[in-house]
């Protein structure tokens, strides 16, 4: 597939994400991930990435602290500079139990590494505590970053 096909293609995969536990959003963006590939990534500049991170802050948008769980998946384009990225973020109220467990990424470029970063993710502290939980407030942006 090439990339000028993705918003397409988002639009129908993507448009049911509200009213979704974190463990459906997050397995949504890692199918979405294995199963669409694009023809035109610069694969020699890790071009195809997925990433999981979290952490509580206030990340200025004047709502005050928050904790944050985003997965974001990133391509690069070789006629472009900076790389695109698609990132879907769940934002819960500030907890003891959620800012203890810190903050923290993980990557992911290759197929063959998805085993071992869904591994990495199902055993994360924010994994287990809002496995089941429907975000508040969830964000979906695609841009040029």
């Amino acid at each position: 597939m090439h990339f000028t096909a993705c918003r397409q293609l988002l639009a129908q995969r993507l448009a049911k994400l509200e009213h979704q536990t974190v463990d459906t959003l997050i397995r949504t963006m890692v199918a979405f991930y294995r199963d669409t590939r694009f023809d035109d990534v610069d694969m020699d500049e890790l071009g195809d990435g997925l990433l999981l991170q979290w952490g509580t802050g206030d990340w200025g948008l004047g709502d005050g602290r928050r904790f944050e769980l985003n997965i974001t998946r990133q391509l690069s384009i070789p006629e472009d500079d900076e790389p695109f990225q698609l990132q879907l973020t769940m934002l819960f109220p500030p907890s003891a139990a959620l800012e203890a467990t810190g903050s923290a990424s993980e990557w992911c470029f290759s197929l063959d590494d998805l085993s071992a970063f869904e591994a990495y993710w199902e055993a994360s502290a924010p994994y287990a505590a809002l496995r089941d939980a429907e975000p508040p407030l969830l964000q979906l942006w695609f841009e040029q970053c």
